[in-house]
């Protein structure tokens, strides 16, 4: 009962992503075939994240961010800067910067062990 609720946010999570990043690159008339080319993925996973059906690691999460001059935050929560625009410069970013490929992968599977200890604990306070 629990591991299907998961897989339901895991996919509404998902295709959240997918449609911030579709609604920005489509706001910046970039076509899909740019925006992969500049964030260094293949226009067929772009295809696969916008529609929901792909998640993404904190490498390529930062070079999407990066390719749409967006925040990292925004991509993943949808959360715009003070100002109301999408931040160039945002603090996940900012703190991404300072790692290189290796470690952002490392980082990334750091974040998903806390966000199945999230859901353990989500799952006791029932």
């Amino acid at each position: 009962m629990f591991g299907c609720r998961r897989r339901e946010r895991e996919i509404m999570f998902k295709r959240e992503i997918g449609k911030r990043i579709r609604q920005i690159r489509e706001e910046k008339e970039m076509t899909r075939d740019q925006l992969a080319a500049n964030a260094e993925i293949t226009s067929k996973f772009l295809y696969e994240l916008e529609n929901g059906k792909k998640g993404l690691s904190a490498t390529t999460l930062l070079k999407v961010a990066n390719a749409l001059s967006c925040s990292c935050d925004y991509i993943l929560l949808g959360v715009k800067s003070g100002d109301g625009s999408y931040g160039s410069e945002p603090f996940v970013t900012q703190l991404l910067k300072g790692f290189n490929e290796k470690q952002c992968k490392i980082i990334s599977e750091i974040l998903q062990l806390l966000l199945e200890l999230n859901e353990e604990m989500t799952k006791h306070e029932l």
